[in-house]
């Protein structure tokens, strides 16, 4: 089975983790290895016992509060607030988890937090925190470390790929893997596979839609399907998943991309507002053009227009730049399905204005990677 648990199996870190709390002599060191449990939990989408364990572990140091246990706390309570609702400001109490690991000596765990740092760098379009965060990772990490550097690999890998250069983030996924895979770690492995997915649906809508690849948006759909299915299928096999309902919303964008517009609005009116509610607020401007662009293709010109104006409601200042493109370039090509020319006109003006702001992005990405990761000495 290649590591995987059958269904509702604990995988190999949890029995692990479990077997190591029993054999802890040092009390201190068994509350590490509970908050460390806990922060799986959380991966796994099991919020209610990781804040139970949370909730025990500091009522029990609330009197005598130690470094090391309370950076394990701090770091596993951040997870919780991020898989509760993909929470990207948690990067704060990252990083108070990081120094408090620092104070404690605990090096290990501030390789974690720096990895996990990286990657909501990777969220929030901060390159040079990006950067600097990848090199701390790795340098603190021991190459026997596989939490941190299956995670800072992913981070890698996940700016390569949304950079637009696939081929040099495909040794960052298989590291990525094989670290996760020496760990145990299925959580990371269903988190590979759906953030690999995810981007590639990603860069088939912008083929598709805004044509920078054109000859290639075929073969980008099929891979994100592909993809898609293969991760939902994992998830089922191991029988958990955190945020279960992003699965969904990627398969409504793969039957959008397929011109299957029926099937992806009962999709999305099945899935879209639970999404909103955990943490997808900054693609609703995408989602709601998809779904402008499907009810177009149907002939409902009134919802059309409908879901068209809460996507252009939906373009705040925190959406990336590359959705803020996908979504002017969706409603140019509803309007001109529409009849519209002028208001068509005037969306895939815009559009093609924030994706030439989002090319130079990425060639600030690639020079900020290329930079940090070229004096690494990696496996």
């Amino acid at each position: 089975m290649n590591g995987v648990p059958a269904a509702g199996m604990p995988s190999r870190l949890e029995l692990r983790l479990e077997a190591s709390i029993r054999e802890a002599i040092d009390p201190v060191e068994a509350d590490v290895l509970r908050a460390e449990l806990a922060a799986l939990y959380a991966r796994e989408g099991r919020l209610a016992e990781a804040r139970e364990a949370l909730v025990s572990l500091k009522e029990r140091h609330a009197a005598q509060p130690h470094a090391a246990t309370a950076a394990s706390v701090g770091f596993a309570a951040a997870l919780v607030d991020y898989y509760s609702d993909l929470d990207v400001e948690v990067r704060g109490k990252l990083q108070q988890a990081r120094a408090l690991a620092a104070s404690a000596g605990r090096r290990p765990l501030q390789a974690l937090c720096a990895a996990w740092l990286a990657l909501l760098d990777f969220v929030h379009n901060d390159a040079t925190a990006l950067g600097r965060d990848l090199v701390l990772a790795f340098t603190l990490a021991t190459p026997d470390h596989h939490a941190a550097r299956s995670r800072a690999s992913m981070a890698a890998a996940m700016a390569y790929h949304h950079a637009g250069r696939f081929d040099l983030a495909q040794p960052w996924y298989a590291r990525a893997r094989r670290h996760a895979t020496e760990e145990g770690d299925t959580a990371t492995i269903s988190a590979l596979m759906h953030n690999m997915a995810a981007l590639r649906a990603s860069q088939a809508s912008q083929a598709a839609v805004l044509g920078p690849r054109a000859r290639d948006s075929d073969a980008d759909t099929l891979y994100a399907l592909i993809g898609a299915q293969s991760s939902g299928y994992f998830d089922d096999g191991i029988g958990r998943s955190a945020l279960p309902v992003l699965h969904g919303v990627l398969r409504a964008q793969m039957f959008a991309l397929q011109d299957r517009p029926r099937e992806a609005l009962a999709i999305y009116h099945a899935h879209l507002d639970t999404a909103l509610a955990q943490g997808l607020q900054r693609a609703e401007c995408t989602l709601r053009a998809d779904m402008a662009w499907c009810h177009a293709q149907l002939g409902q010109q009134g919802l059309a227009l409908a879901q068209a104006r809460q996507a252009i409601a939906a373009l705040r200042p925190h959406c990336d730049i590359d959705d803020v493109a996908l979504t002017h370039g969706r409603l140019a090509a509803m309007h001109a399905l529409l009849g519209d020319e002028a208001l068509a006109r005037r969306h895939g003006q815009q559009a093609q204005a924030h994706w030439q702001r989002h090319v130079a992005a990425q060639a600030q990405v690639l020079e900020v990677l290329d930079g940090a990761l070229a004096g690494l000495a990696l496996p």
